[in-house]
């Protein structure tokens, strides 16, 4: 995990610029030079994104800061660099990792397509790219495609769903509650998404959604694509302070006297 100090947002670019070309300088082929213009317009896009989305009441959670911008970089570094041989490779990658980072947090529709055009303006223009919007605005990264663990662009959702089928029966065929799942484009985005951030140190989201809309179930199956086990906390009436503080006992010795990963 990238640690970030209170630093100013100048410093921030000379350690991310550092570290992003460090890694990418492992593999010949002369993408280590774009690590500038990359680090260049994150910032911008951050920038703007402070700006232009703004908390309001019924969307408080536009809250960004430098660890948002630190965790684009972070994201970036989960992707081999003996995996990024063109120019076009790192670009996919800088793209999902910003629209994991900033897109997913936008709540509507609306601001959700305003930050895709405000990210492609300053992509094309720091990377000198000639992609229509279309062509990228859908990108995922994942490690589950193949069985190697590589975290690599991922092929389009009908081509992923034979895959997903088969970890869902390996899934359902181990101790666990049987799940049946039908696998759309949608779901296939959400479950990427849970499990990428499942992969990463310290990895948290909050899965908000009314009930039945699939929540649980991504966050199962993701989870145990990580090769983690889930904990689930039973509400009922009797539910009390007593009980939160047992559930987080058993919580916590799952984690480190049985050494599980949960």
């Amino acid at each position: 995990m990238i640690w970030v100090p209170e630093l100013s947002v100048h410093s921030m670019k000379t350690i991310f610029t550092a570290i992003l070309k460090g890694n990418l300088e492992l593999k010949p082929g002369g993408v280590a030079m774009l690590a500038e213009s990359v680090v260049k317009s994150a910032v911008d896009i951050y920038q703007k994104t402070i700006n232009d989305f703004l908390p309001t009441p019924t969307k408080c959670h536009y809250t960004f800061n430098l660890r948002d911008l630190s965790k684009v970089v972070q994201g970036m570094l989960m992707c081999k660099n003996e995996d990024i041989e063109k120019k076009e490779d790192l670009a996919y990658l800088y793209i999902s990792e910003t629209y994991r980072v900033f897109r997913d947090r936008l709540i509507d529709e609306k601001d959700r397509e305003r930050f895709s055009i405000m990210s492609h303006e300053i992509m094309e223009n720091y990377l000198t790219l000639d992609w229509e919007l279309a062509a990228f605005q859908n990108t995922l990264f994942g490690d589950f495609e193949t069985n190697e663990g590589k975290y690599v662009k991922l092929s389009p959702a009908q081509e992923l769903i034979p895959r997903l089928e088969d970890l869902l029966n390996m899934y359902n065929n181990g101790d666990n509650q049987t799940m049946n799942l039908v696998f759309f484009e949608d779901c296939i985005q959400h479950l990427s998404r849970i499990s990428r951030i499942l992969r990463q140190q310290r990895g948290n989201a909050m899965l908000v959604g009314v009930g039945g809309s699939g929540r649980s179930s991504m966050a199962r199956l993701a989870a145990a694509i990580n090769k983690m086990t889930t904990f689930s906390i039973e509400i009922t009436k009797s539910y009390r302070q007593k009980e939160w503080y047992e559930d987080i006992k058993k919580l916590l010795r799952k984690c480190g006297l049985d050494e599980e990963t949960v």
